[in-house]
């Protein structure tokens, strides 16, 4: 049968129960304290990239890619219609102005220098002929004149004899009115003799400027062609690097036929080709970083065109120190054109999760041991950082890793 526990043995039990269920209690909190802080979504900091808000200036930038060309290069035409007998330069060779770079036949071009010389000797001679025939006719006709003017004394000698006896009665009317009429009739004759010699007298001129210039143009044929056949010694125009040859030896080339290319090696400015898509950003004057390798030189965008694809435009970059020895020709570069500028303002350095190309987008940032998702709107996006409107402040640490993996949980505990 049951035995009556005292009351010390009663006061044990219930001092046991009381243990047994603060000890349940307890490994319960445990339980609870450890899943939630493994349960919950956490990350390593060693992991994540986290950037500092701060202020200061900012540049909105356009990136083009491009290369250093000279800013001076020169196409070497031929002076005539030729082959080549001999190709004195490489390509690439470096050159110096005055240099003899290659050698045309001039056999043709004599010939036709012979020929020139021919004509103008003929047109020269024609010239003296037909002067010494002008100079002869003048010369007959004035000598007509003269004896006509002596004519005309003597016929009004006659008449002025002929007029006191006429009216004397002594001499028949019909004489004087017959020495009247000689008398009128050789001034008329030498009226027209004057006209005539004025008349031989122009067209003397005239006759004489135009075979004096037919001579002048040969002269200057023959000049020009003397010059031809001089240049056939193809010289460098500048001093530089040769860019292209275009003949071979033995080829026949048309006269202004491109023979080669010198291109200027002191001097050099950037073309580079952009999208389409920037054409409304993009203006004549705008400050351009140009970035070669580990160099980093200013300059301004000069001009801007169409390229050959309807999708990009070609960018005429004018370097402000063109004659650098920090540059050669073909380097490829970056350049940044600097298409707006904010003096002071709110800013943090891109990452692979904060790109800035959109107007507002949602981030982590640090609070205590946690990160915390916050909405922030975005202004200027820089080639290195992005101006933040609102959102956070100074100080701030932002995570600009990718989080698409955590995209919603919000906070998430830093390890």
């Amino acid at each position: 049968m049951d035995r009556n526990l005292t009351s010390e043995e009663r006061g044990a039990r219930r001092r046991a129960v009381f243990v047994k269920g603060g000890l349940l209690l307890l490994l319960l909190g445990a339980l609870a304290w450890t899943g939630q802080r493994f349960l919950s979504p956490s990350v390593s900091r060693s992991n994540l990239l986290i950037e500092v808000v701060e202020r200061g200036p900012l540049e909105a930038t356009v990136t083009a890619t491009g290369t250093v060309v000279p800013r001076q290069q020169q196409t070497v035409s031929s002076p005539v219609g030729a082959a080549v007998r001999a190709v004195l330069v490489s390509l690439g060779e470096r050159v110096e102005r005055g240099k003899v770079i290659m050698q045309l036949d001039t056999t043709a071009s004599q010939l036709e220098l012979h020929n020139i010389e021919e004509r103008l000797g003929l047109s020269q001679a024609t010239l003296r002929s037909q002067q010494l025939q002008l100079d002869d006719s003048i010369k007959v006709a004035r000598s007509q004149r003269e004896l006509r003017a002596i004519d005309l004394e003597s016929r009004a000698a006659k008449l002025a004899r002929l007029e006191p006896l006429a009216a004397d009665g002594a001499v028949p009317k019909a004489d004087l009115l017959e020495a009247q009429l000689d008398v009128k009739r050789t001034r008329v004759e030498l009226s027209q003799m004057d006209a005539g010699l004025l008349s031989l007298q122009a067209r003397r001129r005239a006759e004489l400027e135009r075979l004096e210039r037919a001579s002048a143009i040969l002269e200057a044929q023959r000049a020009d062609q003397a010059r031809r056949i001089e240049m056939s010694a193809v010289k460098a125009p500048i001093d530089g690097v040769v860019t292209a040859i275009t003949p071979k030896e033995g080829s026949v080339i048309a006269e202004g036929a491109s023979l080669a290319t010198i291109a200027a090696q002191d001097s050099f400015s950037v073309e580079a080709a952009v999208s389409e898509f920037y054409a409304s950003q993009l203006a004549p004057g705008q400050r351009v970083r140009v970035r070669a390798s580990a160099n980093e030189l200013g300059g301004h965008l000069r001009r801007i065109l169409p390229a050959e694809d309807a999708s990009r435009l070609m960018l005429f970059i004018e370097l402000d120190e063109p004659a650098t020895r920090k540059l050669y020709a073909n380097l490829r570069v970056d350049a940044d054109v600097v298409v707006a500028e904010r003096p002071d303002v709110l800013q943090v350095r891109r990452g692979p999760g904060l790109e800035g190309s959109v107007a507002s987008q949602q981030v982590y940032v640090i609070d205590g041991d946690h990160a915390v998702r916050k909405p922030v709107r975005f202004g200027l996006s820089g080639p290195q950082k992005v101006e933040i409107l609102a959102g956070v402040h100074v100080g701030d640490q932002v995570i600009v890793s990718d989080m698409q993996s955590w995209q919603g949980l919000s906070p998430i505990r830093i390890r």
